[in-house]
């Protein structure tokens, strides 16, 4: 969901240049665009649909996990105690100069730890662009229950396409999976 992906971005920043624990987080503040706010904003996670349009879910699993990928969306992780409770503390509220930037997607995040101490880092739009070693790594998470071999030659085929008068080879390996 494209609208988790700023907040999403200045907190893995706020992780790699502070490493908060977990533990000592009693509060997250985000600030964002209003659509964001309206589509992502509330802590919901009955279902995986609604977990992955949910905003402090997204947050609470990379906080925990240091990633957000389809491992964090099965049931186990849904229902993890630790999970929810550090979504309930993640508070999603709208910027007007967030807001009045749209379609740019910009989003401020603050963490406040039990001792007092505040984290914050903002991004002004997202840098949700990815380079072919993440998408590929993505498709391999995504294709688990998949033979390998078959991974493997349709990652070539995608890599070298250039070379090919068609994506016939491509249909061909997409059907065996």
């Amino acid at each position: 969901m494209r609208h988790t992906n700023s907040p999403l971005d200045a907190t893995f920043n706020l992780l790699n240049s502070h490493r908060p624990d977990p533990n000592n987080i009693v509060k997250i503040e985000v600030e964002t665009y209003r659509i964001a706010v309206s589509l992502t904003g509330e802590f919901k996670a009955d279902n995986e649909d609604q977990a992955k349009f949910s905003l402090p879910y997204c947050m609470a699993v990379a906080i925990l996990f240091g990633k957000v990928s389809l491992q964090q969306f099965k049931p186990d992780v849904l229902s993890d105690p630790a999970v929810r409770a550090l979504a309930k503390k993640i508070v999603v509220t709208e910027s007007s100069q967030a807001t009045q930037r749209f379609p740019k997607r910009q989003a401020s995040v603050t963490i406040t730890l039990n001792n007092g101490q505040k984290y914050t880092d903002s991004v002004s739009d997202s840098c949700d662009i990815a380079d072919y070693d993440l998408i590929e790594k993505k498709f391999f998470d995504a294709a688990q229950a998949i033979d390998l071999n078959a991974s493997e030659s349709v990652i070539y085929y995608i890599k070298t396409m250039d070379q090919y008068a068609g994506i016939t080879p491509l249909i061909n390996y997409l059907r065996l999976m």
